[in-house]
C-alpha cells in the first residue's frame, strides 16, 4: 500500500511560486517506481507534515544522461529553494552550481558500488550503459564531495560507500495512519480471504529485490535453510520466493517441501499471500528491516531474519521480536522451534514486532536528526 505523496514536476521554464516558509525540493535521477517511489512519497508527506514546502523536480529525459543535462538546466531553479534533496543514491550534476546557494542533501539507500557493478555485469545493454554512467557520477561525487548532508538507511550503508562524517540515520518508517490503514486491510483481506488455512501447511514467503546487492540473501540461500527445516519436522512447507528474475514455477525439493516462483505482482495481491503466509523471511543480512518486512508485520505476519554477526553491535531492535539468529545453523534450528510449535509462537512473534514499529519505526520517532539539520 502506497501513501500517495506530493508528486509535482517542475519544468525547466516554471518560476518558483516564492511561497512564504522553507521551501525544499526533492531531485529523482530516474523515474521512480515500486520502492523508490514509496521512500520519496513517505519523506515528501513527512517534510509537508513538519511545515516545510516540498516540491518534487523529475528532470526530463528517458536515460541518465537526458536527465543529468535536464538537471543542469534546472539549476536556477533548484537555486531558489532552501534546501535540495537528491534521491536514489547518486546527485545530479546541478548540485555542482548550486552548492553554494543552498543546503544539498543526498539521500543514499543501498550499496551502491556494488549494485551498479552488478547492473553492469548483469543487465540487459541499455541497464549497462546507463550503470556505467551511474557509476561515473558516483566516482565523481565521492572526488567532489561537495554535499552537505547525506542520508543513510542505516550505518552499514554509510561504511560501506565511504561515508565517515556529515550523515544522518534515517531507518524506514511508517505513519500512524498507515498502521491503522494495515490493520483494516488486514481485517478485510481475512474475510475476503481466497482460501482456508490449513493447519497441516506451513506457508513461508519471502520477496527478491530487483538490485542484486551483497547485503541480500539470493533464493538459493532460502531455499537451502527451509530445505534444513523441512527435514525435521512433520508439517508440509510452502515457500513462495517473489522474483522479478524468475518466471513462475514450482519445485519439489522435498518430500515435505515445494518452492514456487513467483513474479512481482499488485501490492495488494502481494498483502494477501503476506496474510496467508505463517512466516517472512527478510533476506538483509545487516542491521536493516526492510520496508516489505514492516508492511508484512503490520499485517501480522510473524518475520524471521539472519544477521551477520558483525552487524551485531548496530541493532537498534530486540532480538526477540522475530525469529532472530547470527548464524544459517541458528536461524535452522529457531524456524524448526517456530514451525513445531506456531500455534504458540505466531500470535507472540506478530504482537511484539507491531509494537515495535508502532514505537520505533514511526516518523515521528525517526524524524529528529533530519528535521534537526533543516532547522539548524
Amino acid at each position: 500500500m502506497y501513501v500517495n505523496g506530493i508528486r509535482e514536476t517542475i519544468k525547466r521554464n516554471m518560476k518558483f511560486d516564492n511561497a512564504k516558509g522553507y521551501n525544499i525540493a526533492v531531485v529523482v535521477p530516474v523515474k521512480p517506481v515500486g520502492g523508490p517511489e514509496q521512500a520519496i512519497s513517505k519523506l515528501i508527506r513527512g517534510l509537508s507534515l513538519e511545515g516545510f514546502h516540498v516540491k518534487l523536480i523529475e528532470p526530463y529525459g528517458k536515460t541518465v544522461l537526458d536527465r543529468s543535462l535536464s538537471s543542469i538546466r534546472d539549476a536556477g531553479i533548484l537555486r531558489e529553494f532552501d534546501v535540495v534533496i537528491y534521491m536514489g543514491s547518486i546527485p545530479l550534476p546541478s548540485y555542482l552550481l548550486i552548492h553554494n546557494h543552498v543546503k544539498t542533501i543526498l539521500f543514499v539507500h543501498g550499496y551502491v558500488k556494488d549494485e551498479l557493478l552488478n547492473a553492469i555485469k548483469h543487465g540487459n545493454l541499455r541497464m549497462r550503459i546507463g550503470a556505467v554512467l551511474l557509476l561515473g557520477l558516483w566516482s565523481f561525487f565521492r572526488v567532489v564531495d561537495r554535499i552537505d548532508l547525506i542520508i543513510c538507511r542505516h550505518r552499514t550503508i554509510c561504511e560501506v560507500n565511504g561515508i565517515q562524517e556529515n550523515f544522518v540515520l534515517l531507518p524506514e518508517f511508517v505513519f500512524p495512519d498507515e498502521i491503522e490503514a494495515f490493520k483494516e486491510l488486514a481485517k478485510r483481506l481475512r474475510k475476503d480471504s481466497w482460501e482456508r488455512h490449513n493447519p497441516s501447511k506451513v506457508k513461508m514467503l519471502t520477496y527478491v529485490s530487483y538490485a542484486i546487492s551483497p547485503k541480500l540473501l539470493k533464493p538459493q540461500h532460502v531455499e537451502h535453510i527451509v530445505k534444513c527445516v523441512s527435514r525435521h519436522v512433520n508439517r508440509d512447507i510452502e515457500l513462495t520466493i517473489i522474483n522479478p528474475r524468475k518466471g513462475n514455477k514450482a519445485i519439489r525439493l522435498t518430500e515435505n517441501l515445494v518452492v514456487r516462483y513467483l513474479k512481482p505482482m499488485p501490492r495488494e495481491v502481494f498483502y494477501r499471500y503476506s496474510l496467508n503466509s505463517d512466516l517472512f523471511i527478510e533476506l538483509s543480512i545487516d542491521e536493516e528491516l526492510r520496508n516489505s518486512s514492516i508492511e508484512v508485520a503490520l499485517l501480522g505476519t510473524p518475520v524471521a531474519k539472519i544477521t551477520y554477526p558483525k552487524y551485531r553491535d548496530r541493532l537498534d531492535y530486540p532480538e526477540d521480536i522475530m525469529i532472530h539468529a547470527f548464524s544459517s545453523r541458528d536461524l535452522i534450528s529457531e524456524m524448526i522451534e517456530y514451525v513445531n510449535n506456531i500455534d504458540h509462537y505466531r500470535s507472540h512473534y506478530s504482537k511484539k514486532l507491531q509494537e515495535f514499529i508502532g514505537t520505533h519505526r514511526t516518523w515521528d520517532a525517526v524524524k529528529k536528526p533530519l528535521i534537526d539539520f533543516l532547522v539548524m
